[in-house]
């Protein structure tokens, strides 16, 4: 059989050596084969094959066969500026592999418009990196319980986010527990000029610098803290469309001297780890320089290892400055049915909470811990 490619006559017949074909030709082959079996298939004949899979000009064309159409902008951060060109490609090749087949996609995306994303499982960072380039859904959840700089694809999810229309909820649930880590490069990707995506929740632990980079569209901000100055810094800049503010701090590592009263929120909480027997003045003193004036708020003590006497005396510290909270969740290992009861009464009658709760640290998760 004769193959005009060009201005060039090959003659392909049984023995050709399939190896020796112009990188060309092979690639306007592959052009009409599947997605799944230029990858699952073609790629194993010989070695000349396998390389032209792994040619970013040949995926680029595919996907604008597939109906993928990205920006030049994330053209240039993402595939041309990349840090790991290998790992961009094996994303281009899932995207095209999930356009082609939708049967493909992950089952828990389905046509929703809201979609959480997490380390593993069947929506993990990196497929939707890879349905991102070709779906925009209304809103994205990314949930992190990893050290980010640990994750694996993250930084290209991050890219992508930001070119895209949509809303971002970013949970840092690791810089979020542990202040010493900081979310900064996170939030400078999602909010860098060329980015248009718009980040309403957020959680995690920022340095003063970045402070100023959490931009207008933040509707609730969890923010672990360890310096005081984060605190008076968002005081001084925050965002008009900010709400709902709850912030973690580690029991006694504040000072609380330089701290702030937070002002012109609807709605505020404080989470409080490792407190123990001994800390109950810090306590005291972090909500009196604190807690607004107005708004509802709520007060979680996690993993601490305080003792019930000293959370009774805590307790009436905070009413005597006339401390009111709507929510109160405890948890400590010393604990029981009987005098979490009692516990209970005592926070009803003198902070007015009406929902609370006493739990194991491993039932914490419901609270973001």
């Amino acid at each position: 059989m004769d193959f005009i490619f060009g201005n060039e006559l090959f003659a392909l017949n049984n023995n050709v050596m399939w190896n020796h074909l112009p990188a060309e030709l092979i690639c306007f082959i592959f052009k009409h084969l599947p997605v799944k079996d230029v990858l699952l298939s073609a790629r194993k004949v010989c070695k000349n094959w396998n390389d032209v899979v792994y040619q970013t000009a040949f995926w680029l064309w595919r996907m604008q066969r597939a109906g993928i159409r990205i920006n030049q902008e994330l053209k240039a951060s993402l595939i041309f500026s990349a840090e790991d060109p290998e790992t961009v490609l094996r994303i281009i090749q899932a995207a095209c592999l999930f356009k082609e087949n939708p049967n493909t996609l992950p089952g828990q995306l389905g046509y929703g418009q809201v979609w959480t994303v997490r380390e593993s499982g069947e929506l993990n960072i990196f497929s939707a990196s890879a349905i991102l380039l070709f779906r925009t859904p209304k809103r994205v959840n990314l949930v992190l319980k990893k050290d980010p700089n640990d994750v694996k694809y993250l930084s290209i999810l991050l890219k992508i986010l930001a070119l895209k229309d949509c809303e971002v909820e970013l949970e840092d649930r690791y810089s979020w527990r542990n202040p010493n880590s900081k979310s900064d490069k996170m939030l400078e990707v999602l909010t860098a000029p060329s980015s248009i995506c718009r980040l309403k929740n957020f959680q995690g632990s920022l340095s003063s610098d970045t402070i100023s980079h959490i931009p207008n569209t933040v509707f609730r901000l969890d923010l672990s803290i360890k310096d005081p100055q984060v605190l008076q810094d968002l005081m001084r800049v925050k965002p008009p469309g900010l709400e709902n503010l709850w912030l973690h701090m580690e029991a006694g590592s504040l000072d609380t001297s330089n701290l702030v009263q937070i002002q012109n929120v609807r709605g505020c909480g404080f989470y409080v780890s490792n407190l123990k027997d001994g800390d109950e003045a810090w306590l005291a003193s972090v909500a009196q320089k604190i807690m607004p004036n107005e708004g509802f708020y709520g007060l979680f003590l996690v993993s601490c290892n305080f003792s019930v006497n000293v959370m009774q005396s805590a307790i009436q510290l905070l009413s005597d400055m006339g401390i009111k909270t709507w929510q109160v969740c405890l948890s400590s290992p010393n604990f029981t049915e009987e005098n979490a009861k009692d516990l209970k009464h005592q926070l009803q009658h003198h902070l007015r909470s009406y929902y609370i709760q006493y739990k194991l640290a491993e039932n914490l998760e419901l609270y973001g811990w």
